[in-house]
């Protein structure tokens, strides 16, 4: 019965479900640690790799229109308490805090938006 089941390996952010979802799987991005960015101007892509400290890591693929303000290694002294995910004007958000819109964006936070994401988990 369990060879029958399909795990995709790459999930993507289409809906407040997916969101959850995400968000679900990552534990709410609290206490993560922005382990690796990978950033191919000529494909428009940004993949992340986030360190959940819990066993694994959340590889998320930001593609198409990528605007990033973050950085390799932060979290280090516990900046991440948790994250908000959103869809606003066609774009995926994520920022390193609780907000709603990207209005609430500071200059500070590390965020990341795109018009694609999609993700995956890997077990450490």
């Amino acid at each position: 019965m369990q060879s029958e089941v399909r795990i995709k390996e790459w999930n993507i952010i289409e809906t407040k479900e997916d969101i959850d979802n995400l968000l679900s799987a990552s534990f709410g991005f609290h206490d993560t640690i922005v382990k690796k960015i990978y950033s191919n101007e000529e494909e428009q892509l940004v993949e992340v790799t986030f360190d959940t400290t819990l066993g694994c890591n959340i590889i998320v693929r930001f593609e198409n229109e990528v605007e990033f303000m973050c950085e390799e290694g932060y979290g280090n002294i516990g900046e991440i308490i948790g994250a908000s995910i959103f869809l606003e004007d066609g774009f995926v958000y994520w920022v390193d805090t609780a907000v709603e819109s990207s209005k609430d964006i500071e200059q500070d936070y590390c965020f990341i938006k795109s018009r694609k994401v999609t993700w995956k988990m890997e077990i450490k």
